[in-house]
């Protein structure tokens, strides 16, 4: 590939950093696991970007510093960093310590500069899915000044953006795009499974006797138990209930920051501890509490003093404090389901105070629930909580249409999907909401042409008509005209 050489003759970055990197030889990074997930969390984040900011800082970058975008690592950083702390939004629980490592001497300041390099963000494509993480360093490589990197959630595969031509770079776009469909296709294969369907539901609700957190199927397509039980008393416990393991099991359980596992050889005292006081727990204080007990120990908070926490002793309180309200207005959603809709902002006023014509319409909507029990119950949503939160706020912002022509023209194709899975629907309205106000700064700020605001509503006020007689895709089509001028 072309700019291997060029990344040699920077020098100081090893041949391997040069390619594109497969998963499998990235396994001694510790969230190595967590990327190459299929159903991966986005965990401890600096915010969420879309693949098109990411292509415009590259080309923008590129503007600005000609060549010494290969050389200038210091300029290409200080870019980076303002170019994506403007762009960036909320999603889940994003660090406030970005940039802590600055206010401590120079000695803490080398061993936070790895952990700052490997702050990264997340990144959606252009169809809404999570699949990208971006990061200046990454495993192996944050010690040194190639970055920033591109990597695919669901290989692990990873690109150099300074060394990579365009070609390159779309060719590795392609190949990830390909990949992902390929394995959601495999996904919704599995999840069609009579036996596997049968079985997963079965244990699943034996999950406090079994010590079950979680089940899911890996990249490869294979079934994956995790739980707070040694395989051995697993085995054992699974037979006493009638059922012969299928798939593989692991000594694990669900993490925040994705999910945490046992490695198999040589099980730690102090490793089992940890796990196995992580019993599923539903109330949102001790479910807090867990995931922060965990947190800390992952993340080996408290072995240097020193050091600070990702995540501020504040963030946890508004967690704990959202995650109760949410929890008292919806008891039928579990404490991980309800984590992802709050974690990002811990705003609960967006899932309260529904006007009554909303909920009219709300309640016209038929709701599928997923075959996978495992799945519905993280990250299903009945009460159509994310749908009417983005229901409202078009309506805010373009009175004149009607909740239906709002729901024809933004929302039915990705709600009615049968090609999404329930994680994948859950992570797309997170990534509207949380992204809906800087698109609708963006467009405040450059109009169309000269137009003003008002005429921005009164095209979208003719969209919503364009929807009842020729369709939603008709009506894409004509919005990206009259975007066009």
């Amino acid at each position: 590939m072309g700019w291997i050489k060029k990344v040699i003759s920077v020098g100081g970055f090893i041949l391997l950093g040069c390619q594109v990197v497969s998963a499998n030889e990235v396994q001694s990074y510790p969230y190595a696991l967590f990327w190459n997930d299929y159903q991966m969390t986005p965990g401890i984040s600096k915010g969420a970007v879309s693949i098109d900011d990411v292509l415009e800082w590259r080309d923008i970058c590129r503007e600005e510093l000609g060549d010494e975008m290969e050389t200038n690592a210091d300029a290409v950083y200080e870019s980076y960093d303002s170019y994506f702390a403007d762009k960036s939004c909320e999603f889940l629980n994003v660090t406030q310590c970005a940039d802590w490592y600055e206010v401590y001497d120079e000695e803490v300041q080398q061993s936070l500069q790895q952990v700052r390099l490997e702050n990264y963000y997340i990144v959606f494509n252009d169809e809404g899915q999570y699949v990208y993480q971006l990061s200046l360093g990454t495993g192996e490589y944050s010690s040194s000044d190639s970055g920033p990197f591109l990597r695919a959630c669901v290989s692990g595969n990873v690109i150099p953006l300074r060394f990579c031509t365009d070609e390159e770079l779309q060719d590795f776009l392609q190949e990830e795009r390909e990949r992902y469909t390929e394995k959601r296709n495999l996904s919704m294969n599995n999840v069609e499974k009579a036996d596997d369907c049968q079985f997963i539901s079965g244990i699943w609700e034996l999950r406090d006797i079994l010590g079950i957190e979680d089940i899911y199927y890996d990249t490869s397509g294979q079934l994956c138990i995790a739980g707070i039980f040694e395989p051995e008393e697993f085995q054992e416990k699974l037979n006493q209930q009638g059922y012969q393991l299928r798939g593989k099991y692991y000594m694990g359980v669900w993490y925040m920051n994705g999910r945490y596992e046992v490695p198999p050889d040589g099980i730690q005292e102090e490793q089992k501890q940890y796990v196995q006081t992580m019993a599923r727990e539903d109330e949102p204080e001790k479910f807090v509490e867990q995931q922060k007990m965990l947190y800390q120990y992952t993340e080996r908070v408290g072995e240097d003093k020193d050091l600070p926490e990702r995540m501020a002793e504040e963030q946890w309180e508004n967690l704990k404090i959202a995650l109760t309200e949410m929890k008292k207005m919806y008891p039928e959603y579990s404490c991980r389901n309800l984590y992802y809709h709050i974690a990002g902002d811990y705003n609960v006023e967006e899932y309260t105070g529904f006007d009554p014509e909303l909920l009219a319409f709300a309640e016209t909507l038929e709701y599928r629930a997923d075959k996978n029990q495992v799945s519905e119950d993280e990250f299903g949503d009945p009460e159509h909580l994310e749908l009417k939160n983005l229901l409202r706020k078009y309506k805010e912002k373009y009175p004149e249409l009607t909740y239906l022509q709002i729901y024809q023209t933004y929302l039915q194709e990705t709600e009615e999907s049968v090609q999404m899975s329930k994680r994948e629907k859950l992570y797309w309205y997170l990534w509207q909401k949380y992204s809906f106000d800087k698109k609708t700064e963006n467009i405040q700020k450059e109009g169309t042409n000269g137009q003003n605001n008002s005429d921005k509503y009164r095209e979208t006020a003719v969209a919503g008509i364009i929807v009842l007689v020729f369709g939603a895709v008709a009506v894409k089509l004509w919005m990206k005209k009259a975007e066009k001028g």
